[in-house]
């Protein structure tokens, strides 16, 4: 196959590292063949361009392609979806090295590598991947700055110096359109299928489930208060209420999928007598429910409130969000019970775990009232050798029997579980709460940090007249978990994120490194809150603030008058030093010689060249002869001959020590 052009060496090097800083970010979420074939795909493009191998058939790459999509198709089940969608597009990202055989397939493959860089906003948002973004693309840039430079066939970084002093002069501009410019949803912001695992609470529990969660350091979400952050003991997140159970999982039901009419948010917030306002900044959970303390209500359009006095958002939450919500913590709710719902709060599966039925039973016949007979539940996990562990073993088909009276060892999902079937047993409505307890307070920012491993389960049993009242059986066997957290309930068993040896959050009891952690993540709030947060009314403030006003002629003249200062700026870096051109180096070792001997007496015509002005001086002067002539030579050959690197060094060596020794003995002879 004839080749009429050939990419240039540089332009190809950059073209490969950009790659490769695109693919770096995505490793984890693509499979694995997938960076195999970009891998096999860059080595054959070398190889090509060093004329070793060929460029392949076009059967062989329409069978590439079939591969990559059969592969794709087998990993994720479906070509649907943004795993898959950019699963495939790295695929043909890679598959377009093999078909680079003119300069419009290198605009293709490099355009292609801009829309390659925006994939990872699909993701994530942070600041640190912003910066690595904007760098990888720098490095796209520079490989259309290098396709565009004439003789800079060796690999060098003067593209990236080119590319670094364009993107410096477009950041005052970017900045004042990232100021002025209307705030849209981004891509990502629209629902897409997605085969990311789900994170966090899920809507069912089964034993095992939290203490999953539990093992896991990522953020859940952070809370900002208004006013002072509750003791930590009030720091119960309700994210879900699970009210059916089929005897070994709970799940929410199907009456639980209740929203609230407008009237009926009215009610709710007349019933806030002391309200505690505060904001949550949630991370991508892929799933809807919102998480919040007790009696809750937020004047988001995007939020629903449903009748089991929770909050949801109106669609999975694929990107980090921020909402506002104001809790009562003390008022009770729902004092008043219909018969319906009294029925599915009550339910139990027909049959199993007869010995918790028959335990349930006895204990209430020896109750004054229902709060005795909760009391008395309490006091049998407290007094009996029940332990608390991350570990517990497996339990079967009655295993609420079995947790209760044989094995004894549970998470927080255990003891919720069991403490609701008790009272479910004997006709009193009870419910599983999932969600998060506690929090790590940032004292550089002032939020509650909420990790997954602050994962919790509860229970809300219902008085008459008192409504839905909280009770943490947990708390019974293992009160340091409440008081204290996850981390200091688990010292002795050692399992405190046991599957994640490299989490920072392991090594909070190392000062340096927590403190060095905690900066970090204040940095991440900041960069969320001012930037990521940046629309709406804070945008309004901030150009009202800037113009005086909000007006299109304002906002013209704020854009030209930034405008026109960068390219004054720009300007006069260009003008700066015009007609004085910077000079080489072996120009300046040969003018500093012309110098010396025009002190000498021999000035240097305008019409003389090198080496008639060195012939001329050496007739007359012939101790100098060896010396000028070697450095004339030298220079000559410095500036009109192609050398290598080397050579050139060798060269320039040369040079600087004729000069030096023509330069000694001019000096020599004017002090005589």
């Amino acid at each position: 196959m004839s080749i009429s052009w050939k990419i240039p060496r540089n332009c190809l090097a950059w073209i490969l590292i950009s790659q490769v800083a695109l693919i770096v970010p995505h490793v984890q979420r693509l499979p694995w063949w997938v960076l195999l074939v970009y891998i096999c795909c860059a080595i054959w493009r070398v190889m090509v361009y060093q004329g070793r191998w060929s460029f392949p058939p076009k059967f062989v790459k329409g069978l590439f392609s079939v591969l990559c999509f059969y592969g794709i198709y087998q990993s994720y089940g479906t070509l649907i979806g943004m795993e898959p969608t950019v699963a495939l597009l790295f695929s043909g990202f890679s598959l377009k090295l093999l078909e680079v055989v003119s300069k419009r397939d290198v605009y293709v493959i490099i355009f292609l590598a801009y829309f390659v860089a925006l994939t990872e906003f699909l993701f994530d948002q942070d600041f640190f991947i912003s910066v690595f973004v904007f760098a990888t693309v720098m490095l796209v840039t520079t490989a259309l700055v290098a396709l565009h430079q004439q003789g800079y066939e060796k690999f060098d970084f003067i593209s990236l110096r080119k590319t670094a002093v364009l993107f410096s002069q477009a950041i005052p501009l970017m900045v004042v359109l990232f100021i002025v410019f209307p705030r849209f949803e981004p891509l990502w912001k629209v629902p897409m299928p997605s085969h990311q695992a789900k994170s966090g609470v899920s809507d069912s529990m089964s034993p095992g489930d939290v203490s999953n969660l539990a093992q896991s350091g990522d953020l859940a979400f952070r809370a900002i208060f208004e006013a002072n952050i509750p003791t930590r003991s009030k720091l119960y997140w309700r994210g879900l209420v699970l009210s059916e159970f089929d005897g070994r999982t709970w799940r929410q039901g199907r009456l639980k999928k209740r929203f609230f009419s407008a009237q009926q948010k009215q009610v709710v917030r007349r019933s806030i007598k002391s309200p505690i306002r505060y904001s949550v900044i949630q991370e991508p959970s892929h799933q809807p429910w919102l998480f919040n303390l007790a009696l809750a209500i937020s004047d988001d359009e995007n939020i629903v409130a449903i009748d089991d006095y929770r909050l949801a958002w109106k669609g999975d939450i694929h990107s980090r969000i921020k909402y506002d919500v104001f809790s009562d913590i003390e008022v009770p709710f729902e004092t008043e019970l219909n018969e319906g719902t009294r029925r599915f709060e009550t339910q139990l599966p027909f049959g199993g775990n007869s010995r918790s039925r028959l335990f349930a039973k006895d204990l209430l016949a020896a109750s004054k009232d229902r709060r005795a007979f909760v009391d008395s539940i309490l006091t049998y996990y407290f007094r009996e050798d029940f332990r608390y562990t991350l570990k517990p073993p497996l339990l079967g088909d009655n295993g609420i029997d079995e947790f209760l009276f044989d094995t004894r060892q549970g998470f927080c999902g255990h003891f919720a579980s069991s403490f609701v079937y008790l009272l479910r047993s004997v006709g009193i409505p009870a419910r599983v709460v999932s969600g998060y307890h506690g929090g790590e307070v940032n004292p550089i920012t002032g939020t509650i940090l909420v990790h997954q491993f602050d994962a919790h389960a509860w229970a809300e049993v219902w008085f008459s007249g008192e409504g839905w009242v909280r009770f943490d059986p947990t708390a019974m066997v293992s009160p340091d978990r409440i008081e204290y957290g996850l981390e200091f309930a688990m010292q002795e068993e050692g399992t405190f994120l046991s599957d994640s040896p490299l989490s920072a959050m392991r090594y909070r009891n190392v000062a340096w490194l927590n403190k060095m952690r905690l900066q970090l993540d204040a940095f991440g709030f900041y960069w969320s809150s001012w930037v990521l947060q940046y629309k709406g009314k804070r945008q309004v403030d901030l150009l009202n603030e800037l113009l005086g006003g909000i007006s299109p002629f304002r906002i013209a003249g704020f854009i030209l008058g930034v405008g026109g200062l960068m390219l004054i700026c720009v300007a006069f870096f260009v003008l700066k030093g015009r007609g004085r051109p910077h000079s080489s180096v072996e120009v300046q070792y040969y003018l500093r010689l012309c110098k010396r001997l025009e002190r000498a007496g021999f000035e240097r015509h305008r019409y003389e060249g090198p080496i008639d002005f060195a012939h001329r001086v050496t007739k007359q002067q012939t101790k100098w002869r060896p010396h000028v002539l070697a450095a004339t030579r030298a220079f000559i050959t410095l500036t009109y001959e192609p050398l290598s690197s080397e050579q050139k060094s060798i060269m320039l060596k040369q040079l600087k020590g004729e000069v030096f020794k023509a330069s000694y003995l001019l000096r020599l002879n004017s002090l005589r």
